[in-house]
């Protein structure tokens, strides 16, 4: 991830549990890093107060290759 505002909603309560999963497993998943992300709004129905627009976000993963990653 090169984007600035990419690499800062990792600092967010959502990203960081990213960041989390992704040393922690390791081992399991190999060495996966942050693709992507999307942020998208879906509007949904919330019970006593009508209609609100929600932000999700949706984190890509992909295989580390240090050759084709240029470090």
């Amino acid at each position: 991830m090169d984007n600035a505002e990419a690499l800062a909603l990792l600092g967010t309560p959502n990203g960081t549990g990213v960041a989390w999963l992704l040393s922690q497993y390791q081992k399991e998943l190999g060495h996966k890093v942050v693709k992507n992300v999307t942020l998208f709004w879906e509007r949904s129905a919330i019970k006593d107060e009508g209609f609100k627009t929600l932000p999700s976000l949706v984190f890509r993963l992909m295989d580390f290759n240090r050759e084709t990653e240029g470090w």
